[in-house]
């Protein structure tokens, strides 16, 4: 399994891009709000 460390990484963009400072409120389960912003899966997200 290789896991992406890069800041230019796709998946790392797409996580990036809806992070939890972008979230508005707060947010009970955070990470499940940024999966389904950025589209990526809850397991990779966490």
């Amino acid at each position: 399994m290789i896991i992406p460390t890069e800041h230019d990484d796709t998946t790392n963009a797409r996580i990036l891009s809806v992070s939890e400072d972008l979230v508005e409120g707060f947010q009970e389960r955070p990470f499940h709000v940024i999966s389904h912003q950025s589209g990526v899966p809850l397991e990779t997200v966490l």
